[in-house]
């Protein structure tokens, strides 16, 4: 049974440890925690059964994944990154090989800010980003002009609607995104400034 315990440092419970069991499906595991920038525990960790496993609290309960099996999971050491997505470094017994694995979160979409509407022949700036914000790296970004870049500059000759198309690629797979951009042939409103008369 693999647990995990903290000592709490304030409040009522000062002075003791909290304890929680993380998989009660294990015996004689081996592990590594690290804490998310929430304070929240993951554990990466051989069940002693040939299987390496990653488990993390969610606040309400501990999930655990399977990440490998058949005699691995020796010397686990597990890193955060800057998303909270965890990476795993490992021994495996059968090939007698260092392993690396991580959690690919998919860029399942991508947004695309910038201006709604332009003049004819206005060049206007276009930021891309990946959905979800925490989709893992590294992403690249190609847009319908043929720009490879999370920033794209577009324009258009012709009044009409126009459409900008962005892919966000990682190595999970792709998302895409789209953004219809209205051109017109001049601005639907006047600005006018007080004009202001000094007598001497």
């Amino acid at each position: 049974m693999l647990r995990y315990a903290y000592y709490v440092t304030q409040g009522v419970e000062e002075g003791f440890w909290q304890l929680s069991t993380v998989d009660t499906a294990s015996y004689n595991a081996a592990g590594s925690l690290a804490l998310d920038t929430a304070g929240r525990p993951h554990i990466a960790y051989d069940d002693g059964y040939g299987a390496l496993k990653y488990a993390y609290d969610d606040g309400a309960a501990w999930q655990i994944q399977p990440v490998d099996d058949g005699d691995v999971g020796a010397c686990a050491s597990l890193a955060l990154d800057a998303y909270d997505q965890p990476h795993i470094s490992y021994y495996d017994d059968r090939s007698k090989d260092l392993k690396y694995a991580w959690l690919c979160t998919l860029a399942t979409a991508a947004k695309i800010t910038g201006p709604h509407a332009l003049l004819a022949g206005q060049e206007g700036t276009y930021q891309a980003e990946s959905l979800p914000i925490t989709a893992s790296l590294p992403l690249a970004f190609a847009w319908s002009d043929g720009t490879t870049a999370p920033v794209a500059t577009c324009s258009w000759p012709e009044v009409g609607t126009y459409t900008i198309t962005v892919t966000a690629t990682n190595p999970c797979g792709e998302g895409r995104g789209t953004l219809a951009v209205q051109v017109i042939e001049h601005w639907p409103f006047s600005m006018y400034l007080p004009l202001v008369v000094h007598k001497k």
